[in-house]
């Protein structure tokens, strides 16, 4: 009996092994079936990504190209660029110099007969104006408020007449300029007799032609120009430096300005020394300048059909 009984539960326990064992494969097999859809799975969504992101980089290639060919469209010679302005206006940034030049010669020279005043810059004399209405200075006041407002109203009849004369435009302006100068060196003529309360106001005309001339040209050579102040032209000197040493170019942005600033230091200088010769031959040297370049530009104009000299060029600064 115990031989039987060792035998049959032998027999039993061989039956819990093998059912053991069928159960470990049934669990192997459901297993590897549902593990072999998830690695189909698997496999199908990375295509479907890879997809997704070859249609991605393909996007960007295209939005990359058509950028590229905007940009090819942009670097065409035809198309304004930052030195564009300078080839196009040929000869604009020269007569930015001489009028700086003749900005300078007409302060220097009418600044002995002002008292005092400046006749284009404009910050000195606000400076003063703040100081006189605060030491109640009522008529040296008047009279400073009177060039300020003098100055703003050539500025604004220059930018009125410009566009009136077509491509005579600047011609224009510095015709009127070379008229408003003459009139200021009349006022110097031997043996005119000015009352004492007018001798003050002498200057006027010279300041409405300073405003006058702001208005000739705004832009030369793919700069800005100020033709009767070089605050602003110091200003973008120090800046064109600064990028100078943050290695950002600028080097050709301190010769421009460096040019503009130099050549109304000159001209100041040439009317101080025109200046010792009389106030008259002073003042209508300038006007004389000014005149023939306005008949300078108007003949170029007439041979070109067109503008001689723009006064906005597609350059920026």
């Amino acid at each position: 009996m115990s031989d039987g009984f060792a035998a049959t539960e032998g027999d039993h326990s061989a039956g819990r092994d093998d059912s053991r064992a069928s159960a470990a494969g049934s669990a192997a097999g459901d297993d590897g079936q549902p593990g072999g859809n998830r690695g189909a799975m698997s496999d199908g969504f990375a295509a479907t990504e890879g997809d997704r992101s070859a249609g991605r980089d393909d996007s960007r290639a295209s939005a990359a190209g058509s950028a590229g060919g905007s940009c090819g469209a942009s670097s065409n010679p035809g198309a304004p660029t930052r030195h564009a302005g300078a080839t196009k206006n040929d000869g604009a940034f020269g007569l930015a110099l001489l009028l700086a030049g003749l900005a300078g010669w007409v302060d220097a020279a009418g600044l002995a007969g002002s008292g005092g005043l400046f006749l284009s810059f404009m910050s000195g004399n606000t400076t003063d104006l703040a100081a006189s209405l605060v030491h109640q200075e009522w008529p040296k006041a008047a009279l400073i408020g009177a060039v300020i407002a003098l100055f703003v109203a050539g500025v604004a009849a220059g930018e009125l007449l410009e566009p009136l004369g077509g491509r005579f435009g600047p011609s224009l302006v510095l015709g009127v300029e070379a008229a408003a100068l003459a009139c200021g060196a009349a006022l110097h003529w031997p043996g005119l007799v000015v009352p004492p309360s007018m001798v003050p106001y002498v200057p006027c005309p010279l300041v409405f032609a300073m405003g006058l001339q702001n208005a000739t040209m705004h832009r030369a050579g793919g700069i800005g120009i100020g033709l009767t102040y070089v605050t602003g032209t110091l200003v973008q000197i120090g800046r064109a430096l600064a990028d100078i040493v943050g290695r950002k170019g600028g080097g050709d942005r301190v010769v421009a300005y460096g040019a503009v600033w130099l050549s109304l230091a000159f001209g100041s200088g040439c009317g101080v020394l025109a200046l010792s010769l009389s106030p008259l031959a002073a003042l209508s040297a300038a006007a004389g300048v000014a005149l023939l370049l306005a008949v300078g530009l108007a003949v170029r104009g007439g041979a070109q059909g067109g503008h001689p000299v723009a006064r906005h060029d597609a350059g920026t600064s």
